[in-house]
């Protein structure tokens, strides 16, 4: 998939929706990646296409940005210990059941253990909410006999204090960037919306520091 066969590829596509009138496409979205970046080029050397506007994805340059924070060694070593709770769980569905138990009786309900997927929009800071969501259950599960047999280290990070206490600000950093994401991709959002958007999040990373 070159950027001139991705050209070519989106053209035939853009002629079949249209009934091969391009002049009822005004624009098109793609991600950022180098490829279709160029592929831009290859589409307005098209004479029937110089017309187009070709814009990144908002919601994939949000997802670059957490990914981007996450790779900062402090935050990504936070991440990958939250992560390794929700596998730990993942592979004991024994311990899972018994966790339930502790949040069945401390907030009247089960509460998913989210994981983080690189390919899915989002999961990274659904992961570091859900750890937090059942912080007391995890506490309480982590004083009995079968805690310490959990895979992947994870007691040691259920129960060490400094573990919850530099989590919390993570969730605090990445949750108006998850906002944004969801924004991006709402049927009622609009390009017009982008530029406030990514201020708004450079004013909150700058509060962040």
């Amino acid at each position: 998939m070159t950027a001139s066969n991705t050209a070519l590829w989106v053209k035939k596509h853009m002629e079949t929706i249209s009934e091969h009138n391009l002049q009822r496409i005004n624009s098109l979205a793609t991600d950022s990646c180098p490829t279709m970046l160029s592929s831009w080029q290859s589409l307005r050397e098209y004479p029937s296409l110089k017309h187009l506007l070709c814009i990144p994805c908002d919601s994939h340059g949000l997802q670059l940005l957490m990914k981007d924070i996450l790779s900062i060694p402090v935050f990504r070593e936070l991440h990958d210990q939250a992560q390794a709770i929700v596998r730990a769980f993942n592979r004991s569905p024994l311990r899972l059941a018994r966790l339930r138990k502790h949040q069945v009786a401390i907030y009247g309900g089960k509460r998913a253990l989210c994981s983080s997927v690189i390919t899915r929009w989002g999961t990274q800071y659904r992961l570091i909410n859900s750890i937090l969501k059942s912080k007391d259950a995890l506490r309480r599960f982590s004083v009995s006999d079968t805690a310490k047999e959990l895979s992947l280290d994870a007691y040691t990070h259920i129960s060490s204090a400094a573990f919850w206490k530099e989590l919390e600000p993570v969730r605090e950093l990445l949750q108006p960037m998850d906002e944004a994401i969801t924004d991006s991709e709402s049927s009622k959002g609009h390009i017009g919306q982008v530029i406030n958007r990514w201020k708004a999040i450079h004013s909150h990373l700058i509060q962040f520091q």
